[in-house]
């Protein structure tokens, strides 16, 4: 016992004692302290075991979520996502929960885009997935928000062979170039960069050429929910400003109804 720690153990009691007494009294206070232990002390030279072990019978029972509080997690979820969620994407996030699955969670969806309906935003079913997107009314005043860079914005060049891939695809470059009259590799090349086109494989003839076709950004980007759902050439160049290129159009199905007849 060091000169400190009787010193303390002296000034806490009510008399004054010799130094021996004072040993005395320490000791017998130190063994019953020892005495006075926890029978559950041990367990804490592992932290955590206790908790982990709760938590690991806890994920063992069957989880339910209510509806309502299913729908602010989803319309959470779209909030905060940059992309599109597809049902099977935010069913993922549900696993483990009794009372949701992707059938679910697609009705949910289905039941925010009409809530959103009155909304000053919209909820889509954009490249098979759903989105939060603002609407066509406000687009000029987030234009001046986000004062977008011209160079970020796709060239005639890109925009015409872009055309051309989302009605014909899978096409390869050299069916592009026939079409266009011009070199594409630089435009396509470009087009890869941006995530707006895809090789989608090679065509089983001679050479075994690489083809090509959109993406889902293309989808997101023009707003349509899949290929399917484009408009006729005749509305989709109309749109993006390419009305000229109709005659392009036109020359590409002539090109495959003969590819066609050749192939049969």
């Amino acid at each position: 016992m060091n000169k400190d720690e009787q010193s303390k153990f002296e000034l806490a009691s009510d008399h004054t004692s010799s130094p021996e007494e004072s040993a005395k009294a320490l000791a017998e206070h130190q063994m019953e302290a020892m005495e006075e232990l926890p029978t559950h002390a041990t367990f804490d030279l592992i932290p955590g075991e206790e908790e982990t072990t709760k938590l690991e019978n806890l994920e063992e029972l069957p989880l339910i979520i209510e509806d309502e509080e299913a729908k602010k997690i989803v319309e959470t979820l779209l909030f905060a996502s940059k992309e599109p969620l597809r049902p099977r994407d935010i069913s993922v996030l549900f696993r483990g929960v009794e009372n949701i699955d992707a059938k679910k969670i697609r009705k949910i969806l289905l039941e925010l885009v009409d809530e959103y309906k009155d909304k000053t935003f919209q909820i889509v079913e954009i490249a098979e997935g759903f989105q939060i997107r603002t609407r066509s009314e406000f687009h000029p005043w987030v234009r001046k928000l986000l004062r977008k860079e011209k160079s970020k914005k796709l060239s005639q060049a890109a925009l015409e062979t872009l055309a051309i891939i989302s009605y014909k695809q899978p096409i390869t470059r050299i069916e592009v170039e026939e079409i266009r009259r011009v070199d594409c590799s630089g435009v396509m090349n470009t087009l890869l960069e941006k995530n707006i086109i895809k090789i989608m494989g090679r065509k089983d003839v001679l050479g075994k050429p690489i083809v090509y076709g959109t993406t889902p950004l293309f989808l997101k980007h023009f707003g349509f929910k899949s290929i399917s759902d484009m408009p006729n050439p005749e509305e989709y160049l109309s749109e993006i400003g390419l009305e000229q290129n109709l005659q392009s159009i036109n020359v590409m199905d002539t090109n495959g109804d003969k590819n066609d007849n050749q192939n049969n």
